[in-house]
């Protein structure tokens, strides 16, 4: 190491690293990454728990079921708003125009 004298002291100057010293040559271990694991793992299972508890649908879906009455899908129809209520409208009703008065 050079040494500098500077008022009667003497100071030492470290010497600087070259990159070939400061990058390591070999590929991490292949185990560094169970920590990324771990916490995706995590995040998976945060995930599920959030969804599981939910049984039923966030929006309605009006199916036609054969003891199901026209009247009270095509009610559920309106409460889905202009567009999807007007499409639902139309598949409840398909081939029921003429002869169910509920789709006239």
């Amino acid at each position: 190491m050079p040494a500098v004298k500077a008022a009667g002291r003497k100071a030492t100057v470290p010497e600087r690293k070259t990159a070939t010293q400061a990058l390591p040559s070999k590929a991490a271990p292949a185990g560094s990454s169970d920590g990324d694991i771990a916490l995706l793992a995590a995040m998976v299972a945060h995930a599920h728990r959030q969804d599981g508890g939910r049984t039923e649908p966030l929006r309605d879906v009006v199916v036609r079921k054969e003891e199901e009455e026209t009247v009270s899908l095509l009610q559920r129809c309106r409460q889905l708003g202009l567009i999807e209520g007007m499409l639902c409208r139309s598949r409840i009703c398909s081939g029921r125009w003429d002869s169910d008065p509920a789709c006239h």
